[in-house]
């Protein structure tokens, strides 16, 4: 087959998991013999990358002012319209059988529109919320908060209006779309919660490569924390750093924590730092900046005990994965799509989010019984091998397309 991947990201552009795995979806499916190229934004990470079958050519919305509404509107039509010509121009000399979408966030959805008119068999691959909030009209949603009033609303109406019977610029996705895949149960209902057609529909699974993490042996003191991720409010950071706290007080300032990310929010950055001097933590804990995947890899046979303590509903949960073929006994709330690779007792140990004496008393559970951390650890890897290895994915994303393609 011949597939078209779009995204709105790409490597070396990385916010998480979903852009990883894209690229891990496009070597993959090259591996087994197709041909893939990707279409992509341009950011200020690829400014310098050259790779083949890869055309950083679309546009975000980003880069469309915000300074006032009719001239945000209006670039984002002109973004719309180049986008669409790109997107004409790479079908035409590339003649791709299938279109695989993984991530239209900032991007012009109307593609999607151009593409079912076009002909082409369209795929999407759901592996966070962001297909879920297309029916939400986020311009409209502003507008109604915004002071300036009537004359920006009375715009906004004429150009919906003049928009929509043009053809010209779409504000959400096509009413019903061929095919979707979803990497968990949660997301798919997530998805039809909000009332979107998918004639066609299936939960695959990520996974990763599992001959790339190494099953570490046991410290004899294992009291180094891990925790991987960006720092923000809903990943639940405050809650280990307050887990710390008490489990230093307990135990005599033995436990330590490397937290491996970075900040989208300044003001967050400030509040955890300050956070963490106040509890007296300085020298207990270490924020390493984002880092590349085998940086990380590294950072999971450093460590001894990985914690997840999201707040939010976790779309899925690829560090978990790593972290649970690594050797590492995982920590975590199990929220939303995360509840479908841990289960307490057996692989993980589950706590309540915002609960650092759980999430305190969980850790120290592990540490005081050997025959329960090393149980877990090895049910966690044995659920990685059995139910979340890459090549499976593959297989169920390589069959699912190619049905797709056939029934054109």
């Amino acid at each position: 087959m011949k597939i078209l991947v779009i995204s709105n990201y790409y490597p070396p552009r990385v916010i998480g998991g979903y852009e990883l795995a894209c690229r891990e979806a496009v070597e993959g499916l090259r591996a087994k013999g197709h041909e893939v190229s990707v279409l992509t934004s341009l950011s200020y990470a690829d400014t310098d990358v050259k790779e083949e079958g890869v055309y950083r050519l679309l546009k975000l919305d980003s880069e469309c002012s915000k300074a006032s509404l009719p001239v945000s509107l209006l670039k984002l039509w002109g973004r719309e319209l180049a986008d669409k010509n790109t997107l004409r121009r790479i079908v035409k000399s590339f003649k791709p059988d299938i279109v695989y979408v993984w991530n239209m966030a900032h991007l012009a959805v109307s593609l999607v529109s151009l593409l079912q008119r076009m002909g082409l068999p369209v795929s999407f691959y759901v592996f966070d919320d962001w297909l879920s909030k297309w029916e939400n009209d986020p311009w409209f949603a502003s507008l109604t908060q915004n002071p300036a009033g009537l004359l920006n609303r009375a715009f906004w109406h004429v150009f919906r209006f003049f928009a929509r019977i043009t053809g010209t610029f779409a504000l959400s996705l096509p009413g019903e779309l061929s095919s979707a895949q979803f990497a968990s149960e949660y997301l798919k209902k997530l998805t039809f919660d909000s009332v979107k057609s998918i004639k066609s529909c299936d939960v695959i699974a990520w996974g990763i490569d599992v001959g790339k993490y190494h099953y570490k042996s046991p410290s004899l003191n294992p009291v180094r924390l891990l925790f991987v991720g960006q720092i923000a409010a809903h990943k639940g950071i405050a809650t280990v750093i307050r887990a710390l706290e008490i489990l230093n007080k307990r135990s005599g300032n033995g436990f330590t924590l490397t937290i491996a990310g970075s900040f989208p929010v300044a003001d967050y950055e400030g509040y955890i730092k300050e956070l963490i001097v106040n509890l007296g933590l300085k020298d207990k804990v270490t924020i390493t900046g984002q880092l590349s995947r085998e940086s990380i890899i590294s950072l999971y046979g450093q460590h001894d005990i990985l914690i997840f303590p999201s707040v939010w509903d976790e779309p899925f949960g690829l560090v978990l994965l790593e972290a649970m073929a690594s050797g590492l006994p995982v920590v975590a709330t199990g929220t939303g799509g995360s509840s479908e690779i841990v289960r307490d007792g057996y692989n993980a140990l589950i706590f309540p989010k915002e609960d650092a004496a759980a999430c305190a008393d969980r850790i120290q559970s592990l540490i005081k019984d050997k025959e329960l951390f090393e149980r877990i650890r090895a049910n966690a890897r044995r659920t990685v091998e059995e139910k979340f290895r890459l090549s499976l994915a593959l297989d169920k994303i390589e069959s699912s397309l190619k049905k797709l393609s056939e029934n054109k």
